[in-house]
């Protein structure tokens, strides 16, 4: 475990939470968005995804029972999404990178929208991701922000990697959910180590 500044803005102040599950979180005390500290680095989430009783658990048994279910409310709006964005702002797309963790669905439901957008699927935490600086279109982060060891690492590797006017399609769960503002520490949603981060709703962009 290392301690860790706000993962959003980078500011070293913030003040303890609560602890769930053998971790600290605590609230920035400059953008308001919460964080584990200390925290497990890139290696050792990669390691929990790969043999961890509860990733095999919803390898083997939650995402073949919710396959078709996730890939209609999540997997096909989310590929729309990518798509009608591109189409809009990228119609010259070629290259993306997708980081979000399996089963998310998304590159296969994209594969029938555009498939001449060629996709590597890469490890949040770890790994080397394809080609040079400057030279992917899209980045694909659908479910991750929450879980990435150094999220503001990400953000800066995804900047680099993508060309000028690339896109990220990304999403985030955010601190000021109903649930998490009236049950805290006792919301089921927040379960540790796969929710390491949660955004202040105002905070508008990593700094």
């Amino acid at each position: 475990l290392f301690r860790s500044a706000c993962q959003a803005c980078g500011a070293p102040d913030s003040k303890p939470a609560f602890d769930k599950s053998g971790l600290t979180y605590r609230v920035c005390g400059t953008c308001g968005s919460m964080f584990v500290s200390p925290r497990p680095t890139g290696a050792r989430m990669s390691e929990h995804y790969r043999t961890s009783a509860s990733a095999a658990f919803w390898r083997d048994q939650i995402l073949p029972a919710t396959r078709e279910a996730r890939a209609i409310k999540l997997a096909e709006p989310r590929a729309d999404w990518v798509a009608d964005g591109l189409a809009e702002h990228l119609r010259t797309a070629e290259r993306g990178v997708d980081a979000s963790p399996a089963g998310t669905g998304v590159s296969e439901a994209l594969a029938s929208r555009r498939p001449d957008l060629r996709l590597t699927v890469v490890d949040a935490n770890e790994g080397d991701w394809p080609g040079a600086d400057g030279e992917t279109d899209v980045v694909l982060a659908f479910d991750v922000l929450d879980r990435v060891a150094d999220l503001r690492g990400w953000v800066a590797r995804a900047h680099a990697r993508l060309r000028s006017g690339g896109l990220l399609f990304a999403t985030a769960p955010c601190i000021s959910g109903f649930d998490l503002q009236v049950l805290w520490e006792r919301s089921e949603t927040l379960t540790p180590p796969d929710k390491l981060n949660r955004s202040e709703e105002h905070t508008s962009e990593l700094q």
